[in-house]
């Protein structure tokens, strides 16, 4: 990144300097420490004599976080990011704590439990979809956390354990019961020939452009046309995840992950959402002539940079607003009891109507218990957790507790 590109985190903004400039300490959101992060003054100075132990010893500076060394992923079953960092007690006898954040620009991560007697020392952990195996970037209600180095035994240098936060209030990212057209910020809609290609167009009628999406269970959708048809990419081979695969229309198949989609919030544009394929974690966009799947963009791009090229260059070809379909009124023919004739058309919305998800996070609790045990009507987690080794496996499962 150039230098003048970024911020740093401090003191609740980011304003400093991405080189040279002050950060923050991040600190777990509790009653007693609502902002996130330690107090200007409570921060280590480098002009502050001792070394580091003596310095947390005598106030000057804090201990080592409970947030130190965090992997993220987008958890669509929740609604929420949540991450897994390095424990403080390195012991190894600690078990491996969640957090949890609504929004990533302010950084107030909470509690959300711990994965109880599956405990480790690891500082190098990352997460993946069990469903596609591949992506780190979004996972549902189920998903794998990978550890490399100080992981649950002496002779385990790598392994991972399969993991489950469920709760009573997941994440609505849209009104199932609904139909919607699907419209880009460059005004046009998703819509099907009846050969089944598609594209964006500046009308589409019902059974071109109403399209019903259908929970999966744990944070992905399927989307079906008007004949019933799912939405997605060839699933069976590599071609699917390439930049530019075509989308294509076929016989719903709820366990074809090449049909699931994520309905992911769009950053900085209130309304908006981006549908993330599974399979492939490539954005849905669309121009005139064609809809594809698409690298996630925030930037226009300018120019190719190596002869990497993708057909859907702009932001605003995949940042999508979902609106309910409504008929236009038939119109009446001279005869009372002649069915009208003309087929109703819905144009391009002109305001976003998005379906608000419920937030879990309302009430952030203080520290909580193992996942296994922290009953509320906010959030139940239950954790299934299975670490494989070399030589067999180890089944550990903890079931909530209603509180």
């Amino acid at each position: 990144m150039a230098a003048g590109t970024w911020q740093k985190w401090y003191n609740g903004t980011w304003t400093e300097a991405g080189i040279g400039g002050r950060e923050s300490n991040m600190t777990p959101v509790t009653a007693d420490s609502p902002t996130g992060y330690t107090a200007p003054e409570n921060e280590y100075k480098p002009t502050t004599p001792g070394w580091a132990g003596q310095q947390v010893a005598s106030g000057a500076a804090p201990a080592t976080s409970p947030l130190f060394v965090m992997d993220v992923t987008y958890n669509a079953h929740l609604g929420l990011y949540i991450a897994e960092p390095q424990n403080p007690d390195q012991s190894g006898n600690a078990p491996q704590e969640i957090y949890a954040t609504r929004d990533l620009s302010t950084q107030k991560w909470f509690k959300l439990g711990d994965t109880g007697t599956y405990t480790n020392a690891s500082w190098y952990r990352w997460f993946l979809d069990s469903a596609n195996g591949t992506s780190s970037a979004i996972v549902g209600g189920s998903f794998r956390a990978y550890c490399s180095y100080g992981c649950s035994t002496e002779l385990m240098s790598f392994q991972y354990v399969n993991l489950t936060i469920d709760t009573d209030s997941p994440a609505q990212a849209v009104d199932t019961s609904k139909r919607y057209t699907i419209t880009n910020a460059d005004g046009l809609l998703l819509s099907a020939a009846p050969d089944g290609t598609l594209s964006g167009a500046t009308t589409v009628t019902e059974d071109t452009g109403a399209w019903t999406f259908h929970a999966t269970g744990d944070g992905s959708y399927t989307i079906t046309g008007a004949d019933g048809r799912a939405l997605g990419v060839d699933s069976s081979s590599t071609a699917g995840r390439a930049w530019d695969a075509p989308l294509t229309l076929a016989a719903a198949d709820s366990t074809d992950v090449g049909q699931q989609w994520f309905v992911v919030p769009a950053t900085g544009d209130a309304g908006s959402v981006r549908l993330v394929n599974r399979y492939s974690g490539l954005a849905l966009g669309m121009n005139g002539t064609a809809a594809l799947t698409t690298p996630q963009r925030t930037w226009d791009r300018g120019s190719d940079a190596g002869g990497v090229s993708s057909v859907l260059t702009t932001v605003a070809a995949q940042t999508l607003t979902l609106a309910e379909f409504r008929p236009s009124p038939a119109t009446p023919t001279a005869a009372p009891t002649q069915a009208p004739t003309t087929e109703p058309t819905q144009a391009a919305p002109t305001q976003a109507a998005p379906t608000q998800a419920a937030d879990p996070t309302a009430a952030p609790r203080a520290s909580q218990g193992p996942l296994a045990s922290t009953g509320t009507n906010v959030l139940v987690p239950v954790l299934v957790a299975v670490v494989l080794t070399g030589v067999g496996a180890l089944a550990l499962r903890r079931r909530a507790r209603r509180g």
